[in-house]
């Protein structure tokens, strides 16, 4: 194998495969990276069985081969280095690097121990918006958490049915639930698609997709996915299990509805939090008559504040008590200046939504006074 390539080209490369790569004793060769030269072009991947990243790049190719070497210590090579070109050669199952002021010699492993790539179909595909999804995923990542009680709420819960993508996150305190509308719509005799991807692989598809195209093509077997972006390809494998109903989970009807300043509630929800016990607690007492939302937070160590915020308010008076860094999560991942909180009258459930924008809701469950 032998080929030159722009150092940024290949440096791109390398920091896109070498992130999910990491310390494994009993399967070391998940610390490597796959360097592959064929049909003119050259290819980069890794996996942690998990998730798999593959990264296509350009360069002039000499001689087609195949090697297996460290993710890492390549990733810090290359980024070292001053040259505007690398020539790199194999040699002895390693790599030789140069340019005009450096060679290095990196030694790899036979690449037949490497795992198999799955192979992803091309039966179930679907084009989807890359910038919206990778917004939509943002908003959800702080919300996910990995639940070794509860698994399949571990990951994205992605639905695909007719005109629209549903992208769904939950830690089973609070929710979120972004829609996004889709260019080319499935037709109503076709099954909707649903899946559960990894927080990890939400993770890496965020930062991946900040820099590329506009389209990201989706395809999907009963146990992987494979998200291509062009260059470059992500395959992760699907949480097994069902999804909870979080439909349920979502107020239909509203005993109270403010409408607020995003940038007044945050700042004013931050400043009660100074006094907020270990819980993260704030009482919120909302008054219609008086339009205003009172915030109220204590302990014994630190003492007590109030903080009064104007309001526009419609409904009935409500007292409830929130998890402060929940209500400034929700109110992170929305857009605009004007935020809407809607109270279930029932439950004390509060949503969470902009103004300007309804493709986006953030839900949060109350905490037992």
């Amino acid at each position: 194998m032998k080929f030159i390539i722009f150092k940024n080209r290949l440096q791109k490369a390398l920091i896109a495969v070498s992130r999910i790569t990491t310390k494994n004793f009993s399967l070391p060769v998940l610390e490597y990276m796959l360097v592959e030269v064929k049909n003119k072009k050259i290819c980069f991947s890794t996996t942690n069985l998990e998730i798999a990243i593959q990264v296509w790049a350009q360069g002039k190719i000499e001689k087609d081969g195949a090697v297996l070497v460290p993710a890492q210590l390549m990733n810090q090579i290359v980024s070292g280095l001053d040259a505007e070109k690398i020539a790199i050669e194999s040699k002895d199952m390693g790599l030789v690097i140069k340019t005009e002021s450096y060679e290095g010699f990196v030694k790899g492993i036979t690449v037949d121990d490497f795992p198999v790539i799955p192979k992803v179909s091309s039966k179930k595909t679907f084009s989807l918006p890359a910038q919206e999804v990778r917004k939509g995923l943002a908003q959800l990542s702080n919300i996910i958490v990995i639940s070794e009680a509860r698994p399949e709420i571990s990951g994205a819960y992605i639905i695909i049915e007719e005109d629209q993508l549903c992208l769904v996150g939950t830690d089973s305190f609070r929710l979120g639930e972004k829609k996004i509308k889709l260019q080319s719509p499935l037709t109503k005799k076709d099954d909707p698609i649903k899946m559960i991807i990894p927080l990890k692989a939400v993770q890496e598809l965020i930062r991946l997709m900040e820099y590329q195209g506009e389209e990201l093509v989706l395809s999907v077997e009963q146990s992987q996915a494979l998200f291509d972006m062009g260059d470059i390809h992500v395959v992760s494998r699907l949480i097994e299990g069902v999804y909870p109903d979080y439909k349920k989970v979502v107020p239909q009807e509203f005993g109270l509805e403010c409408v607020i300043p995003k940038p007044t509630i945050v700042e004013k929800i931050k400043l009660a939090s100074l006094f907020s016990p270990k819980t993260n607690d704030v009482k919120c007492d909302i008054s219609v008559k008086q339009q205003q939302l009172t915030l109220q937070a204590g302990s014994s160590a630190m003492g007590e504040t109030t903080v009064v915020v104007p309001v526009k308010a419609q409904g009935e008076d409500l007292k409830a008590v929130f998890n402060y860094r929940f209500l400034l999560d929700g109110l992170a991942n929305i857009e605009g200046n004007t935020a809407i909180f809607r109270f279930d009258k029932q439950f004390k459930k509060l949503l969470i939504r902009a103004k300007e924008a309804k493709d986006f809701i953030y839900v949060v469950m109350p905490i037992k006074e």
